[in-house]
């Protein structure tokens, strides 16, 4: 998975297994750039076993694509990060630096 910044816009740039190449998605301006970064370092740090994984993907999976549905990619990440700040942790982790 790879960032880019192009003008005014995020992408991300991944491997589509279907087509066999790069693909790459729009995540919003440049402006939410901290946003996607503290949400991409807090998914970084989940430790997600791979039953976990199969399960998620089994129920979010969009089988005519195989592709995860975008609306459940964010809503996981934003429960995910509410649910590491009620656990007491009110600090991002740019405020712990």
């Amino acid at each position: 998975m790879k960032i880019q910044v192009k003008g005014d816009y995020i992408y991300v740039t991944m491997w589509d297994k279907l087509s066999k190449r790069p693909k790459r998605y729009y995540l919003g301006r440049k402006e939410e750039l901290k946003k996607w970064e503290e949400l991409f370092t807090i998914a970084r740090e989940y430790k997600v076993s791979e039953d976990d994984v199969r399960d998620y993907l089994n129920y979010y999976l969009d089988k005519e694509t195989n592709m995860t549905k975008v609306e459940y990619v964010l809503l996981s990440l934003s429960l995910g990060v509410e649910f590491w700040r009620l656990n007491g942790n009110t600090k991002t982790l740019s405020e712990k630096q």
